[in-house]
Order: structure tokens, then C-alpha cells, then sequence
């Protein structure tokens, strides 16, 4: 089931980047296609799976704790984006430090990315731009939070527990960002990103952490990198 589940997410991805190669719309306006479609086609995904493993939408998400640990829950999601910045920071002294450099390269450059260029032109294009890329971010982070710590993470924490539906949902989550390099700095971020999840009760949180994470490299990325550069 975990495999299933994992290559729906792989589906779901390969399926909607295709968006970004149509030549007959707009260039702006792919990522948002782009995007609504990957959400459209993961709650479709997730309803499929729901009627397989008894899981609810109230189960996976956990709206209803949201509403009784509101607090909470954007307590511990803002702690998951400055903790997982951390454990970047930390994880860029462990590993060489030509893949520190390529890290760098991808995340906090505009230019490294057909992502990141049509988040530039949308910011930049549209009166409420910064609006609109914190809204497509969500969107693009809603698909895999729901994936991984909502879906993967339920069904495993129901036949195992908590410690190991983090560490496998973390494993697998790191694998499918494919770069070796990448693997030690999206597992250990997907780490604190579980423990938030488990913290709050609630999906709201880590998907906020997720968010807030992505943002701040993509707006303070030159500041960033020069603090996560410090020192090697």
C-alpha cells in the first residue's frame, strides 16, 4: 500500500509538470494550471485510498483538532520552518562541499529553476503577486503534505506508530527529491516537519512549516545563503 500510495504521488507529478511544456497557454499561467490540477488529482487519489485503508479526511488532515489547537498549531508550524532552516544549516557541515554549493544553487537562486523563474514573473508581473506565489506555493505544498504526512503517515501510525510512520514517511520523502545530495537535508527537515504533525494533532501544521519554509527562500534567499554558507 505504501509503495501504491508512493507512486500515486509519482503520478500525480509526472502528470501535471507536463503543464509547464504547453506552449499554447500563457507562460504565467501554467504554474497555477499547473498546480490546481496536482490538488484536483491528489484528492482524488486520497478518496481512492480512503475507501481501501478506512482512513477519513478528518484522519488525515485533522481539521477538528485544528479548531481546538489553533494556537498550537501556528506555534509549532512556525518552530518546523526556523527548526528546519537549522537542521539545513547543520546538515550543510556534514556533507562535501561541492553538493553545499549545488544545494545553494537550486533553492535560493531564481534562476536555477523553471519553477522559481514563473514564481519571479508571477510576483512581479501581477499587482498582487507576493499574494498569489504564497497562494501557489500552498498549493503545490497541500499535494505533498497530504501525500506523505497525511496519507503514508496515517496508514503506517495505525499498524506501527508514530516513531516509525515519521522515520519511513521522512525516508521516502527525502528518496523521491531523487539528488543524492538532497536526501540527508529533505529527510531531516521532513523529521521536524512529523514531529509537528504529531505535536499539534493536526496537518495544518506541517503544511504551514512547509510553506513558510519555501517562502523564506524564495524572498530571503541572498541572506539566507550567506548565513548557510557561513563557515564552510
Amino acid at each position: 500500500m505504501i509503495i501504491k500510495i508512493f507512486l500515486s504521488f509519482f503520478l500525480i507529478q509526472i502528470i501535471s509538470i507536463q503543464i509547464l511544456y504547453f506552449k499554447f497557454m500563457p507562460e504565467n499561467v501554467r504554474l497555477p494550471v499547473m498546480i490546481a490540477v496536482m490538488v484536483l488529482f491528489t484528492v482524488g487519489i486520497c478518496q481512492r485510498f480512503f475507501k481501501k485503508t478506512g482512513l477519513t479526511w478528518n484522519e488525515t488532515i485533522g481539521y477538528a483538532n485544528f479548531k481546538n489547537y489553533v494556537f498550537k498549531s501556528v506555534v509549532f508550524g512556525i518552530c518546523g520552518a526556523i527548526l528546519a532552516l537549522i537542521s539545513v544549516k547543520f546538515t550543510m557541515s556534514l556533507i562535501p562541499n561541492e553538493w553545499a554549493l549545488k544545494i545553494m544553487d537550486e533553492l535560493l537562486k531564481p534562476n536555477s529553476s523553471k519553477f522559481l523563474i514563473i514564481f519571479a514573473n508571477i510576483r512581479n508581473d501581477y499587482v498582487l503577486g507576493d499574494f498569489f506565489v504564497f497562494i501557489l506555493m500552498g498549493g503545490f505544498v497541500f499535494t505533498e503534505e497530504v501525500i506523505f504526512r497525511g496519507l503514508m503517515f496515517r496508514y503506517i501510525e495505525k499498524r506501527k506508530n508514530f516513531i516509525v510512520a515519521i522515520l519511513v514517511t521522512s525516508l521516502i520523502f527525502s528518496l523521491a527529491h531523487i539528488a543524492p545530495y538532497k536526501v540527508l537535508f529533505t529527510f531531516s527537515y521532513s523529521v521536524i516537519w512529523g514531529l509537528s504533525l504529531v505535536a499539534a494533532k493536526n496537518l495544518i501544521s506541517p503544511i504551514l512549516a512547509h510553506c513558510l519554509f519555501n517562502v523564506s527562500l524564495f524572498y530571503f534567499g541572498d541572506h539566507l545563503g550567506k548565513w548557510l554558507l557561513k563557515g564552510l
